[in-house]
């Protein structure tokens, strides 16, 4: 098998996961096998990694995650809580099949994505159990089911998509998305969107700091 088909495999693999999260890493475990082709990847090209920012504050991270991991050892209670914890630093492996085959990425996706769309649409239509479809993390799959970017139309098609599945799935974070996603689209300048950022930070701070003190008198009731 060359580089393209290797990836292709991860690629789909990846996407089912992301798909079907419940049944391929419940049973299969494909989030271990996801980090562990990751750090494999990153052992066959000799750890070399660029310079790009997103790629340094990856390996922070992994320095950060295996700092806590040794000192972890001697704090743990059992091997077992261990280890289900350390899934926070070894997922981050994953990153490294995106970064060294990023360009088999799109020729991936054009091979899926009528198999992806025929999939969606089914329990789009027909809502199933989270065994075959989540509710959650297919929202960031959307995308996909576009061959092409058409400007407002897109972002329109991809919203009434995103609110239906939030509907059907009872999932206010997928609508969310969808009135972010709008937002996102509408927003003027760089600026503006940080602006409107901070400023529901604070807001939402301010809220919750204000009604801390009732969430634990009505835990205490």
């Amino acid at each position: 098998m060359n580089n393209r088909h290797i990836y292709f495999l991860l690629f789909t693999a990846a996407l089912l996961y992301m798909t079907i999260p419940y049944l391929f890493e419940k049973y299969l475990f494909f989030n271990e096998l996801l980090s562990l082709a990751g750090f494999c990847i990153l052992v066959a090209n000799r750890f070399k990694i660029g310079s790009d920012t997103i790629s340094k504050i990856i390996l922070a991270l992994i320095l950060l995650g295996l700092f806590h991991a040794v000192v972890s050892i001697f704090r743990m209670d059992t091997i077992y809580y261990y280890l289900r914890n350390s899934v926070i630093l070894y997922s981050m492996f994953t990153y490294f099949i995106g970064y060294y085959g990023y360009k088999h990425f799109f020729p991936t996706i054009k091979k899926i994505q009528n198999s992806f769309r025929f999939y969606y649409t089914i329990f789009l239509l027909k809502p199933a159990e989270n065994l075959w479809f989540d509710r959650f993390s297919i929202s960031t799959s959307l995308p996909l089911l576009f061959s092409r970017h058409r400007g407002f139309y897109t972002v329109l098609l991809l919203s009434f998509f995103t609110t239906i599945h939030a509907l059907d799935y009872k999932s206010a974070t997928s609508f969310v998305a969808a009135l972010f996603v709008i937002f996102a689209y509408l927003t003027p300048s760089y600026n503006f969107f940080r602006q409107v950022v901070i400023l529901g930070f604070i807001v939402f701070t301010v809220f919750f700091c204000v009604f801390l003190s009732e969430f634990f008198i009505n835990t205490y009731k």
